[in-house]
């Protein structure tokens, strides 16, 4: 589903993609299906720039941490921290300087403001 709404929305002229990580799968250890739905976007995306937002407020630590390394896998470009419309935006730990995880996605921004 995500993969067809990027093509509709390059196709209406998009430069850039948001896509919001797919929490309930992350959460119930379904990492190869999140994994699939991110690489299924960024190759729609084509060259543009994907923008993985993750709802930080919704992870743990470590579902944060697995988060991270599946946007880093699918080679998307941005890691986002919230969308800003759940119970709470990210907090001064998620946007710190990278840790280890976070570190290995030094390519990938982070975006968000903390509260």
């Amino acid at each position: 589903m995500k993969r067809f709404e990027t093509e509709a929305a390059i196709d209406a002229g998009a430069h850039e993609i948001d896509v919001v990580l797919n929490v309930g799968r992350l959460k119930g250890g379904e990492d190869a299906a999140v994994l699939r739905e991110l690489r299924d976007v960024v190759e729609a995306a084509e060259d543009r720039a994907v923008k993985v937002i993750i709802e930080a407020c919704l992870l743990t630590e470590e579902e944060k941490l697995r988060a991270c390394e599946l946007v880093v896998k699918s080679e998307a470009r941005f890691v986002k921290t919230s969308t800003g419309f759940n119970s709470g935006g990210a907090t001064v730990e998620d946007v710190k300087p990278p840790g280890s995880a976070r570190r290995r996605a030094s390519r990938s921004s982070w975006a968000g403001v903390a509260r």
